[in-house]
């Protein structure tokens, strides 16, 4: 009873205050009751597409920093700032004046070596030629001995075709042409001397008197490859040109190639076509080995880095096309195709990311540094059913709920397995609804 009095007091001291929270709650609760769609979606048999937003900044594909390999003293640049080079071009060179003269040595001493191998091979080629050389008669009767051959020859190898006969009855004694290997006309014969065979330092001559050999016929094979000397000869020209190669090997894989690998070190060459954009030193200062000499940017089509999160690199693969975007090109969109991907990560602002690299088409309106940005699609479907994403709520658990619109103009919540979302905002849906639902959104009234 005592309980009773202590309250029918503190609601008598309190009845105003105590009034006011009353009407305040009443107002809630009808307002919790009196809630109405403030939007409404249907669901829709569409096209979701998924696109990946990235940034980064254009350079072109190729850029060095030269150095020289050693360290020296410029005496050369070849080459002025912007100034465009092709790719081998002799861009700078250190003071090398003692290399060229050692080179300008053993290139003398390699040359005499070679020369005189070539001297030997050539020598022991026209031996083989030249020896064991014998005409064989057209006909096996012929009663006169075989012309004799002598001299070096230095023709091509062949068979010469031998005619000898009178031009005409006139004449004191016949005449010899040659045909096949080498034609030659009207070279009367005689019995003193020997005739020249052709043109190639050939001679022939006759045992028996030169009358008896009219109307004969013979054939000359160069070389004589059944001749007793022949394997001999043949080994002795291989034996010459093994000799050659080893000479030519001995001089270009020691003091020549040395002091052409030194050359190198002391010079720099454009190691591809493009633009010098910097020259670090001058003619006559000091350089150190590797330190910077000149920059280069090369030519062709410009490169986009792109930065890629970590939840889109599984997404993006290389070959796919991308839509490019600078600050510095209003209103302009290059096509462009990725790549490759880097592997590994690079962390920005403690965030992982991978490079992307994309080739675009050279433009000049293109500048290396400027900002970039870069739109891919990682994933696009068709007829598909699909609603706003605003239409859904998410849960902690990351689950999708919807309050869908039933005949007797009530809501009833369901659950709903989504797919793509889609850059637009609208998401596919897997399950849960049906096309023709209609989704509420509710405010409190």
């Amino acid at each position: 009873m005592h309980f009773i009095n202590k309250i029918k007091s503190f609601i008598k001291k309190y009845k105003i205050l105590i009034g006011i929270i009353v009407v305040v709650l009443i107002i809630i609760l009808l307002a919790s009751g009196n809630k109405k769609p403030t939007q409404t979606a249907t669901v829709v048999t569409g096209n979701v597409t998924e696109t990946a937003l990235l940034s980064g900044k254009a350079q072109t594909a190729f850029r060095a920093d030269l150095g020289f390999g050693t360290s020296g003293r410029v005496q050369n640049v070849y080459v002025k700032n912007n100034q465009h080079v092709t790719k081998g071009q002799l861009l700078a060179r250190l003071e090398i004046g003692d290399l060229l003269a050692q080179r300008a040595e053993a290139e003398g001493k390699s040359g005499s070596a070679i020369a005189n191998e070539n001297t030997k091979v050539i020598n022991a080629y026209r031996t083989m030629l030249s020896e064991d050389l014998i005409p064989t008669a057209e006909d096996g009767d012929y009663t006169v001995a075989t012309p004799t051959i002598s001299g070096i020859y230095t023709g091509e190898k062949g068979i010469y075709k031998i005619i000898i006969d009178k031009d005409s009855v006139n004449d004191v004694h016949p005449s010899m042409r040659t045909f096949d290997l080498e034609k030659t006309t009207n070279s009367e014969l005689n019995n003193t001397t020997s005739t020249a065979l052709g043109t190639h330092g050939l001679f022939i001559s006759f045992p028996d008197d030169v009358d008896m050999y009219e109307n004969t016929i013979w054939y000359l094979e160069i070389p004589n490859t059944k001749g007793s000397s022949y394997a001999t000869n043949y080994n002795a020209w291989q034996a010459a040109l093994s000799a050659k190669d080893r000479t030519l090997a001995d001089t270009s894989n020691t003091s020549l190639q040395k002091i052409d690998a030194d050359i190198r070190k002391n010079s720099i060459y454009a190691p591809f076509t493009g633009t010098v954009t910097n020259i670090e030193k001058q003619i006559g200062e000091s350089v150190s080995a590797s330190q910077s000499m000149i920059s280069m940017l090369g030519d062709g089509n410009l490169e986009i880095v792109l930065q890629v999160p970590e939840l889109d690199v599984s997404k993006i693969i290389p070959g796919d096309k991308i839509k490019v975007t600078f600050d510095a090109i209003a209103g302009a969109v290059f096509d462009g195709t990725i790549s490759t991907i880097n592997s590994r990560d690079t962390e920005i602002n403690g965030v992982p990311v991978y490079e992307a690299f994309v080739d675009v088409i050279a433009d000049a309106r293109i500048k290396s540094g400027m900002t970039a940005y870069g739109e891919v699609t990682v994933a696009h479907k068709e007829g598909v059913l699909s609603i706003p994403l605003y239409m859904l709520s998410k849960g902690s658990d990351g689950s999708y709920t919807a309050q869908v619109i039933t005949d007797k103009n009530k809501t009833e919540t369901r659950k709903v397995t989504v797919g793509i979302i889609g850059s637009d905002s609208t998401v596919e849906v897997l399950n849960g609804l049906a096309v023709g639902d209609t989704l509420a959104s509710f405010t409190a009234k």
